[in-house]
């Protein structure tokens, strides 16, 4: 019996000397593992089993906090656990170091939004082209103005209140006819055309007849005038042709032969029938009517003119 007891006092003995450099490795998977590290490096460590034999290698990120943390106590495994230990999170945010992302250099940023119609309207481009469609709005205008024969700042002052609308509304109304206007306004008033018998001989269609002034005397009186058109394609209407071919009504008192005859001028805006021509420019002409009214025609509209004498 003291031979067996001694025996089984050696054993614990030298079991207990054999678990003196033996320790427990806590794994991540909550198991545990007793031995000792074996040739760790970088890549992990094998561990030699107290109960014998070898294990695989393990990676360091197998291993528990808790034992990664008791192994940063080593100095010659502190560099290579490190990596794998968690830093604890502060409960002060502004201790946190803030991050900063950099743009790489050249990258153009992109805006924030996609920008609307009236956002870009508000860029130099759209303020560009709003001056050109107000400087075009202006221009129709003045260009409707002239042709409707309405005041220009009327015209102009519409079309700025209301852009694009103004000049269509003008557009679309009839054509203005000025009744009292001063004979100095816009035309140049022609010189009373002297009534000389060749004249009167050229207003009758009698032009190189033979007959003349002293002729006409004999006779007592000049020849009543004659019905003659002339239409555009066969003549060209400038202020040359009506005051060459139509002088006797630029007076303002005419004989009893031809008092009474009348011009009747076609154009786009109807027909005119006028009894005097009360002035003329290099592009239009004024035209009193049987009315006692004015009518403004430029040469541009006129289709066609008729000369009708004295009925009967």
């Amino acid at each position: 019996m003291r031979w067996l007891l001694r025996i089984a006092l050696s054993m614990a003995v030298l079991w207990s000397v054999c678990d003196l450099g033996a320790a427990d490795f806590k794994m991540s998977d909550g198991s545990v593992i007793s031995g000792e590290l074996v040739a760790p490096n970088d890549d992990g460590s094998v561990i030699r089993r107290a109960s014998g034999g070898l294990t695989s290698r393990m990676s360091w990120d197998k291993f528990s906090q808790e034992t990664l943390h008791e192994l940063a106590k080593d100095p010659k495994l502190k560099e290579v656990v490190e990596a794998f230990i968690d830093v604890p999170e502060s409960a002060d945010p502004a201790a946190q170091a803030e991050i900063v992302v950099k743009q790489p250099p050249g990258k153009i940023a992109r805006p924030a939004k996609r920008p609307g119609f009236f956002s870009a309207l508000t860029t130099p481009a759209g303020g560009f082209i709003l001056l050109i469609i107000f400087l075009a709005n202006l221009y129709a205008a003045y260009e409707v103005s002239v042709f409707r024969n309405y005041p220009v700042a009327a015209v102009l002052g519409t079309s700025v209140i209301l852009p694009v609308l103004g000049p269509v509304l003008f557009l679309f109304m009839p054509t203005r006819v000025n009744e009292d206007v001063e004979v100095e306004a816009q035309f140049e008033a022609p010189q009373e055309v002297a009534n000389t018998g060749a004249q009167e001989l050229a207003a009758a269609g009698l032009s190189g007849s033979g007959l003349s002034l002293s002729a006409g005397a004999k006779h007592g009186a000049a020849p009543a005038a004659q019905a003659v058109s002339y239409k555009r394609g066969d003549v060209e209407f400038s202020r040359t042709f009506f005051e060459k071919t139509f002088p006797l009504f630029f007076r303002l008192t005419r004989t009893d032969n031809d008092k009474d005859s009348t011009l009747s001028i076609r154009s786009g805006k109807g027909e005119v029938v006028a009894t005097r021509i009360s002035r003329i420019s290099a592009n239009e002409i004024g035209l009193m009517t049987q009315q006692g009214r004015e009518v403004q025609l430029r040469f541009s509209d006129i289709t066609e003119v008729h000369l009708k004498p004295k009925a009967g």
